[in-house]
C-alpha cells in the first residue's frame, strides 16, 4: 500500500542541504519502495545539535516523472540542485530544489565495455565543490565515474570487478572530503570487498584502502 505523502517507505538516502533556503534548511530523502524523493523543510540545528521537525511540511520533487526505485541523493554545493540516482532503470536525474521540476537526465543502461555514459545500476552520488561533476558508483559495473554533471559526459573512471588497487566488487556510497594529510579524496564504500577506497578527484587515481574483514 503506498504510504500517504507525509510518510516515507524504506528511505534510502539523505542529503543535507547546507545552505539556507527560505525560512528553513531543506533534508533531500529517497525512498525507495514509495518511487519518490522528497525535501523534507527543517529548522535550523538546535543548539544541543539535534534537528527538531517544524512543521512537517514535505515538498514531493518532480511530481511529473515517474521515479523508480530512488536509492541515492546528493545536493549540489549551491544547494540548487539535487541528482537522484534511479538505479533500476539505470539513470541519474537532476531536479532544481527550487522548482521541484526535472531539469536533466544523465547516462543510460550499459556495460563498463560499452558506451562511456553507460550505467549499470548506479549507487552512491557526489558533487565536486564545484559542482560541474558528480561522482558515481556504478555499482554493477564495478567501477566508479566522474561525470559532467551539465551533460553527462564521463571525464574519468576507475574498476573491474575484483580485489586489489585498481578494482571494485559492488561499490556502493561516495563521499568526498578535504583531508589534512592527502588533500581532496574521494571516498569509495567498495562493499564487495569489505573495505574503503580513497581516489585521487581530477582522474580518480587510486590512493588507499583501508578496512576489509
Amino acid at each position: 500500500m503506498r504510504p500517504p505523502p507525509s510518510l516515507l517507505q524504506n528511505p534510502a538516502k539523505i542529503s543535507v542541504v547546507l545552505a539556507h533556503l527560505g525560512a528553513a534548511h531543506d533534508v533531500a530523502v529517497a525512498a525507495a519502495l514509495s518511487h519518490t524523493w522528497r525535501s523534507v523543510a527543517l529548522p535550523r540545528l538546535a543548539s544541543e545539535g539535534v534537528l527538531r521537525p517544524a512543521d512537517g511540511a514535505i515538498q514531493i520533487l518532480a511530481r511529473s516523472l515517474k521515479a523508480k526505485d530512488p536509492t541515492f541523493v546528493a545536493c549540489s554545493p549551491a544547494a540548487s540542485l539535487v541528482a537522484i540516482a534511479e538505479s533500476s532503470q539505470h539513470r541519474i536525474v537532476i531536479c532544481s530544489l527550487v522548482t521541484g521540476e526535472v531539469v536533466r537526465t544523465l547516462g543510460k543502461f550499459g556495460w563498463a565495455s560499452g558506451a562511456a555514459d553507460g550505467l549499470n545500476y548506479p549507487k552512491g552520488l557526489a558533487f565536486d565543490p564545484s559542482g560541474e561533476h558528480l561522482f558515481v558508483a556504478d555499482r554493477s559495473n564495478h567501477r566508479v565515474i566522474k561525470m559532467n554533471a551539465a551533460t553527462g559526459a564521463v571525464v574519468a573512471g576507475v574498476g573491474s570487478r575484483g580485489y586489489g588497487d585498481g578494482c571494485f566488487k559492488y561499490p556502493q556510497g561516495v563521499a568526498l572530503a578535504d583531508t589534512a594529510a592527502h588533500g581532496p579524496l574521494v571516498f569509495v564504500c567498495d562493499y564487495g570487498n569489505d573495505r574503503i577506497v580513497a581516489l585521487e578527484p581530477t582522474a580518480l587515481e587510486w590512493r588507499f584502502d583501508v578496512g576489509e574483514v
